[in-house]
């Protein structure tokens, strides 16, 4: 998993927490640097997303994820502790509003998870 928070206290305890519970985690603190990690193998099997940050937000990631052919399908769920114009936001998996009890944020990911689309032979 991705984990992306302009604050560095959340972005280092929800990767703790996840790790509690088993998950591999890479966390990053602006929209740039998690960008730039997707541009590179092995892809991630969820992005944990962060809406309203510095250099590059989360609404941006997402277009740029959404209109790239190796990750268009790859699980965002995006958490924001503001106001958002949905219509704006393209097509996250899910959506969580800060703060948000754990239990919540296990059963999402519990959810997008096992959905996802597997790759054919798999």
């Amino acid at each position: 998993l991705l984990v992306v928070d302009d604050e560095s206290d959340v972005c280092e305890g929800l990767g703790a927490l996840l790790r509690s519970r088993g998950y591999e985690v890479e966390c990053f603190y602006d929209g740039q640097a998690v960008w730039e990690r997707l541009q590179q193998e092995p892809l991630p099997d969820l992005l944990l997303l962060d809406y309203a940050m510095p250099r590059l937000g989360g609404d941006e990631v997402l277009k740029r994820v959404r209109s790239d052919v190796r990750l268009a399908h790859l699980p965002v769920l995006l958490a924001t502790a503001s106001s958002i114009d949905l219509e704006r936001v393209p097509r996250a998996s899910g959506l969580l509003r800060k703060p948000y009890p754990r239990e919540v944020l296990f059963a999402l990911l519990g959810q997008m998870l096992e959905r996802r689309p597997r790759p054919a032979g798999t």
